[in-house]
């Protein structure tokens, strides 16, 4: 199966998401959704049909609903209780506080982020991960619930703990030759998250590709994916996560919190 399969719940749930977004959105969005929401009238021409659209009055009390959820929640600030800054946890921790996603979002901002997709839709994610070359420490991401598109609990020593991951993200395409740096295009892109026992990690290709790893002195290193008759070992990287790379444009490898591994898949530019 390719890396971009989905769950059978996420299938089942995926139309309900959608629609949510698009009430919770307004009334721009579900005009948008068109026949989807509003059904077409007997011998409606198309012209008749966009006029009957955009006569039509959507009142968003779930969003007001939604909103107001929120702000009786959040109708006090969070208290936060940090070590003494005088120690190392201290500090760490007082830097996640003022910004924990290294986009500029206070815990609280986050926090409301993270909730109001959860009384809108009912799920969402974060990853806890590592930054090891600038700033060196722990951030969150924030990954809505249509982006956790697939995943697998299993029973490790007595506790169901999920042992796959896989996470849909959207990032800028490196830019070409010709390109002249103003032409922003956004290209998927699959993470992957596997619990393996510590074992040798390896990248296997059923197609010749080119692959990075970032491992160990986080320098990255490329390497020739050789065939599906073969196997190409990623120079000095230990970890327990394994891939199986097809058709895709490259792969990388990089350290997760707790010595996990996330291994990022980017489509290629001609198949999509």
């Amino acid at each position: 199966m390719p890396v971009n399969s989905t769950h059978p719940d996420y299938d089942a749930a995926a139309t309900e998401w959608a629609r949510a977004r698009d009430v919770l959105a307004g009334e721009d969005a579900v005009k948008a959704g068109g026949e989807k929401y509003l059904p077409r009238l007997d011998s409606q021409t198309d012209e008749e049909f966009a006029a009957y659209v955009q006569r039509a009055s959507y009142f968003n009390a779930s969003a007001r609903t939604s909103e107001a959820y929120l702000g009786l929640m959040f109708r006090r600030p969070p208290f936060v209780k940090l070590p003494a800054d005088g120690a190392g946890v201290g500090r760490a921790m007082s830097v996640f506080q003022n910004d924990a996603d290294m986009l500029g979002t206070t815990l609280t901002g986050y926090a409301k982020v993270v909730v109001g997709d959860v009384i809108g839709l009912g799920r969402s994610g974060t990853l806890v991960d590592w930054e090891d070359q600038a700033e060196q420490r722990a951030y969150v991401v924030f990954y809505r619930a249509e982006q956790i598109i697939n995943w697998r609990v299993e029973r490790v020593n007595g506790r169901n703990v999920p042992t796959l991951v896989v996470l849909k993200e959207q990032v800028l395409a490196e830019p070409g030759p010709d390109d002249d740096g103003f032409d922003l295009r956004l290209v998927d892109q699959m993470r992957v998250l596997r619990l393996v026992p510590g074992t040798v990690s390896r990248l296997r290709g059923s197609t010749t590709t080119t692959a990075w790893w970032s491992c160990g002195s986080r320098k990255r290193r490329s390497a020739e994916a050789q065939r599906s008759s073969g196997s190409s070992w990623a120079p000095g990287c230990r970890s327990g996560w394994e891939s199986r790379c097809r058709s895709f444009r490259s792969c990388s490898m990089g350290r997760g919190i707790r010595g996990r591994r996330s291994i990022v898949v980017r489509w290629r530019t001609s198949s999509r």
